[in-house]
């Protein structure tokens, strides 16, 4: 419950699930997995602050629209020079809709 910070960038993660019991997690990690979405994963994780899902399968704008749920979150990650980019951020309109979404 009081963990803050949580990186598990590279490994074969397909799924965030049980950030609800980490309502503190202020920085979380992921990169370089198999996420093919994020789904609500974040709901509960209100004092997030920064996120980075760089260089897994996510492809949806609605990824980045379920993130304006988080009032806190100032830094976000769909691509990274250090680990890639998601399938997300060729899409045209890509930084213009993560922009206009997201609350920070």
């Amino acid at each position: 419950q009081h963990l803050q910070v949580l990186w598990l960038n590279d490994n074969q993660i397909e799924e965030v699930t049980g950030l609800h019991h980490l309502p503190r997690l202020r920085d979380f990690r992921v990169a370089r997995n198999r996420l093919s979405k994020l789904g609500a994963a974040f709901e509960h994780n209100k004092a997030l602050q920064a996120l980075n899902v760089a260089d897994n399968a996510l492809w949806s704008l609605r990824d980045a629209y379920v993130l304006q749920a988080l009032p806190e979150l100032s830094e976000l990650h769909f691509a990274d020079p250090d680990w890639g980019e998601n399938p997300v951020c060729f899409l045209s309109n890509y930084h213009t809709y993560v922009l206009s979404h997201l609350p920070k």
